[in-house]
């Protein structure tokens, strides 16, 4: 998904999002008792992007559930410093969420069985922290999590 407004001087693109659950190959079926990294890529080019040194991108995972069950942000935001190489740059961005089952049953997070859809959501911020009004979002259109013979309820 390109990275928006695209420009004369800026072009960005994020790639497709990959689920790293460290039990097993990438994939977008986690059991809910295993962390797992919601892993994208981010690139500019262009003859603007050496102007965005030093400003950062703000990265967040969400996801909606498909029926009843939890909405919202998963794992922490990202912070990701722009530091151009020439006219471009590009940055691997690991959102490291916790295990599904991490949260009690019925509290803020909890992350019960089923299928969700998953989005990652970026903007970029200058140093005062102010946004700049480029911003670019990526999905996934499923996941399901699902609960092994070992998995807390």
């Amino acid at each position: 998904m390109p990275i928006q407004p695209q420009t004369v001087g800026l072009t960005g693109v994020i790639t497709p999002i990959v689920l790293v659950d460290p039990a097993a190959p990438p994939v977008n079926i986690i059991d809910r008792k295993d962390p797992f990294i919601v892993r994208v890529t981010i690139s500019l080019s262009g003859p603007l992007v050496p102007f965005l040194a030093g400003q950062h991108f703000v990265t967040v995972a969400r996801i909606e559930s498909i029926g009843g069950g939890f909405e919202g942000q998963i794992g922490p935001a990202v912070n990701t410093t722009v530091v151009p190489v020439g006219l471009t740059w590009a940055a691997v961005i690991d959102i490291h969420c916790p295990a599904a089952a991490s949260h009690p049953p019925g509290s803020p997070g909890y992350i019960q069985e089923g299928v969700y859809e998953l989005a990652v959501l970026t903007r970029l911020f200058n140093v005062a922290n102010v946004p700049l009004g480029l911003t670019g979002y990526q999905s996934l259109e499923y996941i399901e999590f699902y609960n092994s013979p070992t998995t807390p309820p």
